[in-house]
């Protein structure tokens, strides 16, 4: 039970991933000359919610890997890292890019 909870959390949590970025877009894209102030503010909560996602991610994430490396054969575990690692590679591309379109990071 608590592997289906740990799991749920962790999809959960990886889904705010690109509904942050896409919300952070969509904010930034519907900014008219008079909405300018709203942006940085709407922008900088979003960015907290992917932050806080992202953390919430990681920690389950440590939870799931424990368990793969515990309970899995050792063969299905090298192939599940391999695409963990690509996928994980992605997101931390992705999150950059987005950081620095939106002006959170700078480039």
């Amino acid at each position: 039970m608590g592997r289906l909870i740990n799991d749920f959390f962790h999809d959960l949590a990886a889904g705010f991933f690109p509904g942050a970025v896409v919300a952070a877009w969509l904010v930034q894209r519907q900014a008219g000359p008079g909405r300018v102030g709203l942006v940085p503010q709407a922008v900088g909560g979003i960015w907290m919610l992917l932050v806080v996602g992202l953390a919430v991610s990681v920690g389950t994430g440590i939870f799931r890997l424990r368990y793969h490396l515990n309970h899995v054969k050792p063969e299905l575990v090298k192939a599940r890292n391999d695409t963990a690692f690509t996928k994980h590679v992605a997101f931390v591309v992705v999150l950059v890019a987005a950081g620095i379109l939106f002006g959170v990071v700078s480039a």
